[in-house]
């Protein structure tokens, strides 16, 4: 990266060829990523954003009890389950501020998107190939300035976006059919301060999409026009340095996109119903002189027809909605410098943070009412430590808690909740002039644990994906 006259330049490359902790879970990643930046002049200026991405890489699947205990928990069932995609981007960027010197009176910003997208997976001889193609144009106006000493920030634009995609089965699975999305939304967002360090915002935005579903194999034609009109607003109070309070309530949705509509198995369901909701949030920020800083945020939300996978929709599962979901749940988080207190001599920084998440996460309506949401453990953490030592030497420790949680599939929670796991990693790392030479150990305590549990359709059985156990990753980076 750098800069030349009126040129500003970014170039990224990565190569991964993994092999993978697990049989069949090798990884191949190709990337490529770059950015061109020319000022025209001090109040115009276009970027170019552009990007390629390639992956192959094997699907193991999951493991029972039995199968762990009888061969190991690296094993896989799936041996010839596959994946690979590859990812095109652009995106064109203008900045335009078209107003005198001696005057503001904001800036517009207009972006034009181009991205194609192609994905191919084979399950059991079921292979499926999707090529979605999206163009889009994203033009704003932007204002962040002060007006009679008072800080003023708003923007409102216009999102619209075209996407197709085409999907075209092989081997067992014969569907050929087309999904196209095309949405238009139209927002506004201000922030003002008040008073002194008084902030109050608001926001509106109103969004409809219209889908077209054409599937030449079975003669499908329909068309689903939905659209939502959501808003927001919420208070923040600064009553200190890097000290704030504030509380916010916002309508929330999502579309779907358009390959949520279709499963491999199980085919196209049109029977789909958008995500809508809302969630309340307050919270403060407290910073101790510099010296430590401590946040604590409860929320509230409530979901009608949440978008999820649900294993008894068809053959083998498909997207489905919930009638209803809460979410209640608080986030603190504290991070000191304790070398204010311990002094040190030959550390140069010592920093202890601590995360905490409680949630609980319910079913609200429906069959299955006053149930948890399977894989949203009550209780997550998380803590460690950084240091710098000798200048050259960086150290950090890091845990992570994750709770009991119910197995994905589970909804009516009627298999005993997946176990606790708490797994730690260490980094060291020598740095000096442009270069860094560095070790990763992973897992330090050697957990055998998996991240992910899922219950079988038609038993209680419950199929797991076991996680590393002790590894290390070492390496150089030169930055220039």
């Amino acid at each position: 990266s750098g800069e030349w006259k009126n040129v500003s330049y970014f170039l990224y490359s990565k190569y991964a060829d993994e092999r993978g902790y697990r049989q069949n879970s090798d990884v191949l990643a190709k990337d490529f990523n770059g950015r061109l930046g020319y000022k025209f002049s001090e109040k115009m200026s276009a970027g170019l954003d552009f990007g390629w991405h390639e992956d192959s890489y094997d699907l193991p699947g999951g493991l029972t009890r039995a199968e762990i205990a009888a061969t190991s928990r690296r094993d896989s069932t799936n041996p010839a389950d596959v994946a690979d995609t590859e990812d095109r981007f652009m995106k064109l960027s203008f900045d335009v501020t078209p107003w005198p010197e001696d005057i503001y009176l904001g800036r517009f910003v207009v972006d034009l998107h181009a991205r194609k997208r192609d994905v191919f997976d084979s399950f059991s001889g079921w292979d499926t190939n999707r090529g979605i193609r999206t163009l889009g144009v994203t033009p704003k106006y932007i204002f962040d300035h002060t007006v009679f000493n008072r800080e003023v920030n708003f923007v409102t634009g216009i999102d619209y976006y075209d996407t197709e995609n085409d999907i075209v089965g092989s081997g067992s699975n014969t569907d050929d059919l087309t999904i196209s999305k095309n949405e238009f939304g139209v927002y506004s967002f201000l922030e003002a301060e008040i008073f002194p360090k008084l902030f109050a915002n608001g926001g509106t935005r109103f969004h409809k999409a219209d889908y077209a579903f054409s599937q030449r194999n079975v003669a499908v034609d329909e068309k689903r026009h939905p659209d939502e009109w959501v808003s927001m607003g919420g208070v923040k109070y600064e009553y200190g340095k890097g000290s704030t309070l504030h509380a916010n309530a916002q309508q929330t949705f999502r579309f779907l996109a358009t390959d949520e509509w279709y499963s491999t198995y199980s085919g196209l369901n049109t029977d789909l119903r958008q995500q809508t909701g809302i969630q309340y949030e307050a919270g403060i920020k407290h910073n101790f002189n510099d010296i430590a800083l401590i946040s604590v945020t409860p929320y509230w939300m409530v979901n009608d027809n949440e978008i999820f996978f649900d294993p008894t929709n068809g053959f083998f599962g498909s997207n489905s909605n919930y009638d209803k979901t809460h979410r209640v749940g608080v986030e603190a988080g504290s991070n000191v410098d304790a070398n204010h207190f311990l002094k040190f001599g030959f550390l140069d920084k010592l920093d202890v943070f601590a995360n905490y998440t409680y949630q609980d996460a319910r079913f609200a309506k429906g069959a299955n009412d006053g149930k948890e949401i399977p894989m949203t453990p009550h209780h997550q953490a998380s803590s460690g430590v950084t240091a710098k030592f000798m200048k050259n030497y960086n150290l950090s420790l890091t845990g992570k808690y994750t709770g009991s949680r119910f197995a994905i599939n589970d909804t009516f929670n009627v298999t005993p909740p997946a176990k606790p796991y708490y797994s730690m990693d260490m980094r060291l790392a020598y740095e000096r002039d442009v270069m860094e030479i560095y070790l990763n150990v992973n897992n330090i305590l050697n957990e055998k644990y998996s991240p992910y549990v899922v219950k079988s359709t038609g038993s209680t059985a419950k199929d797991e994906f076991p996680a590393p156990e002790t590894n290390f990753t070492a390496g150089v980076n030169l930055k220039f």
